[in-house]
């Protein structure tokens, strides 16, 4: 039985990287294109379309001849967007063999800079949806293929934000 590294598995992978056009997102996929991925550039404000445009540039300079690459604009805050994303994914580059999960949004203040009375339950319930939810409904999208591959590769970032997150709060009290 022969024992493929992760290295040697990556160089045909397909990555699918919320969160690409700036920062850590951005930076994986160029990683991720040095070693011969494949890599579904995804992003979620209109405004980032022109990011997305060069990042693709930016992957096909650096990565190999039969990489693909492609562009995904999805609102993750909604769950049928979700679903349309990974098969769009699919379609496009095939079927993620490594899921990075690297979106999230920013909500209202709450902990030690903020009051948690003054966050709304439909704030919360948004900020949940897209920070854990579709995190979560994405893994379970990507993870059966990636168990009959044999190689499952879930990443799951979260932003400087959560440091000022309520549970850092409590930790510090008790």
């Amino acid at each position: 039985m022969t024992t493929t590294t992760f290295l040697q598995f990556a160089r045909q992978a397909a990555v699918l990287i919320t969160g690409c056009t700036g920062g850590i997102g951005q930076a994986t996929a160029c990683t991720f294109a040095r070693s011969g991925c494949s890599v579904a550039v995804h992003y979620q404000a209109a405004s980032s379309h022109a990011k997305a445009d060069t990042l693709i540039s930016d992957l096909k300079a650096i990565a190999s001849s039969d990489a693909r690459f492609a562009i995904f604009h999805t609102d993750l805050s909604n769950y049928d967007e979700v679903r349309r994303l990974h098969a769009e994914v699919v379609q496009q580059i095939g079927h993620p063999d490594i899921l990075f999960a690297n979106h999230g949004i920013a909500g209202p203040k709450i902990g030690p800079l903020g009051n948690i009375n003054d966050v709304p339950m439909e704030v919360f319930k948004e900020m949940w949806r897209m920070n854990t939810g579709t995190s979560y409904m994405l893994a379970q999208l990507c993870v059966p293929h990636m168990e009959a591959q044999k190689y499952e590769h879930a990443i799951f970032t979260s932003s400087i934000a959560a440091g000022n997150s309520l549970h850092r709060a409590l930790v510090r009290r008790h």
